[in-house]
């Protein structure tokens, strides 16, 4: 029996099977292999942003481009970065955000999906809230909303949301304290001959 960790088991759960696609030098998806693995049972690319490093969206939505496929960035660990001015997450038909306790903002766990269509934002909205057709907000409504299709209960609590919220308002001093730290690390690590470190984007 094959053992999937993380994001993996998220595909597996929904009935599809992963196809991995190796890393480049900066240990982010090689997008010129992806073009390699799509096959007609292909139906979504998911790029995974490693460290605030991000993969480069601008070819793969190049490649993808000829195909009909979702793609969905996984920017669990890369809030606030961007490429040429454009943020993580922009790129994409949705993207992802961890808030879990060593990503850039935390709410202790969960996160955010993100998303400018609104066929994607609907269909979510009954995903995290029982497959219930939300009328009205959900804590505040008195009426019996329809349940319509399968769901979860992945509401986000009012405490954590404003958890999150305070931390957005300082988002770009959260990252600059992380490369700091990341600095220091490097520092102390670069001593070390064994240990080769990688060089921070531009």
């Amino acid at each position: 029996m094959e053992i999937f960790e993380g994001k993996k088991k998220a595909i597996v759960h929904n009935g599809a099977i992963p196809i991995l696609i190796d890393i480049g030098d900066d240990h982010n998806m090689d997008v010129t292999q992806s073009e390699k693995a799509i096959s007609p049972q292909t139906k979504a690319v998911i790029p995974v942003h490693l460290n605030g490093r991000l993969c480069d969206m601008n070819r793969l939505m190049e490649i993808v481009a000829g195909h009909d496929l979702i793609v969905i960035e996984d920017a669990a660990e890369s809030m606030g970065a961007s490429i040429d001015g454009r943020k993580v997450g922009s790129f994409s038909d949705s993207a992802m955000f961890s808030f879990c306790g060593n990503k850039v903002i935390t709410t202790g766990e969960g996160g955010m999906i993100v998303t400018d269509l609104k066929e994607i934002w609907e269909r979510l909205k009954l995903i995290r809230s029982h497959g219930r057709l939300e009328v009205e907000p959900y804590f505040a409504t008195k009426k019996s909303l329809n349940h319509i299709t399968l769901g979860y209960n992945w509401r986000m609590s009012s405490v954590t949301a404003a958890l999150g919220f305070s931390q957005m308002k300082k988002l770009e001093r959260i990252i600059e304290m992380r490369r700091r730290k990341a600095e220091y690390l490097e520092s102390k690590l670069s001593e070390i001959s064994c240990i080769e470190l990688q060089n921070p984007p531009k």
